[in-house]
């Protein structure tokens, strides 16, 4: 096993992005789109959402 702090991680990590090209892909394109979601995961996931406007907050989230 070998121990990696975590800013060298993220560092190796963006350098792969940055690589690779994953790094120019719009963060919408990379979300799951849920369309596979239950009913009831769908209603958990609207009430979040409500619960959290409520707050003031945004939830970046497909129902």
């Amino acid at each position: 096993m070998q121990i990696v702090a975590l800013a060298t991680f993220l560092a190796d990590v963006e350098k792969r992005a940055q690589a690779t090209g994953v790094a120019d892909i719009p963060v919408d394109a990379l979300r799951n789109k849920g369309a596979g979601r239950t009913a009831k995961k769908r209603d958990l996931l609207a009430r979040a959402a409500e619960h959290d406007s409520d707050a003031g907050t945004i939830v970046k989230s497909y129902f």
